[in-house]
């Protein structure tokens, strides 16, 4: 009989990284990871061996977080932004209310074939806008942006704001999807009232 038994656990921060990079190890090449955890990392020396694992294969990581340990200045919280960064991943700040509403939300989004067209990362709070080239051949546009309140706005080609479609709107993550996009010019304006990331 298979079963798993759980014990133990209420460590807080946690060995986040070392998970990471034995996953890592195990990924394909261009695989996106998805991180799930409710705590800070406390094995930071593992960053370099993370880090050299995510530029030799090429993954995205992604982190959807349940907490912090009360502690988002802390290295052990700004490592998972720092890994996230130079893996064009994400994190997601969510209660544990919103996982499944997230998880259908990323599931749609990554079931075509991916491709990352854009990425910027804000380390302040503000707006900020920016220009995404769409070739005719795409057939969808996934926008996400994590950030603590964040607002969205998104403008095709003829100048018109994107409105309906499918839409995740939390207070840390706003998740847009176009279906059979115009090609041209599209305008996103995003901000948030903390550091932010778009992809």
């Amino acid at each position: 009989m298979k079963t798993i038994n759980v014990s133990g656990g209420g460590d807080c921060p946690e060995l986040a990284l070392n998970g990471i990079r034995i996953a890592l190890e195990f990924a394909l090449p261009n695989s996106l990871a998805y991180v799930f955890s409710d705590a800070t990392a406390k094995d930071y020396g593992f960053y370099e061996d993370v880090s050299k694992l995510i530029q030799k294969k090429q993954v995205s990581v992604n982190f959807l977080l349940t907490g912090d340990c009360n502690a988002q200045s802390s290295y052990g919280y700004q490592v998972y932004h720092k890994l996230s960064r130079i893996s064009n991943g994400q994190v997601y700040d969510m209660s544990k209310n919103d996982v499944k509403d997230v998880l259908m939300a990323i599931k749609q989004s990554v079931s075509h074939n991916y491709a990352a067209l854009k990425s910027l990362d804000v380390s302040s709070s503000g707006t900020s806008q920016t220009d995404l080239n769409v070739d005719k051949s795409i057939s969808e546009i996934s926008v996400r942006l994590s950030g603590r309140n964040p607002t969205l706005s998104i403008r095709d080609p003829s100048n018109e704001t994107i409105s309906g479609g499918d839409e995740l709107s939390l207070q840390n993550l706003k998740l847009i999807n176009i279906k059979d996009p115009k090609g041209g010019i599209w305008t996103i304006e995003a901000g948030a009232e903390s550091a932010h990331s778009l992809r």
